[in-house]
């Protein structure tokens, strides 16, 4: 249950990681583009 519990954490970590760096790469190609 624990590890569990901890796997479903780490999935969620990620996920959020994964989406800030998407979100940051794509502003940074954004500005690129209009800037």
């Amino acid at each position: 249950m624990w590890s569990c519990q901890f796997l479903f954490f780490v999935v969620i970590f990620f996920q959020h990681l994964f989406k800030f760096n998407m979100l940051r790469q794509v502003s940074q190609q954004g500005n690129a583009l209009f800037w």
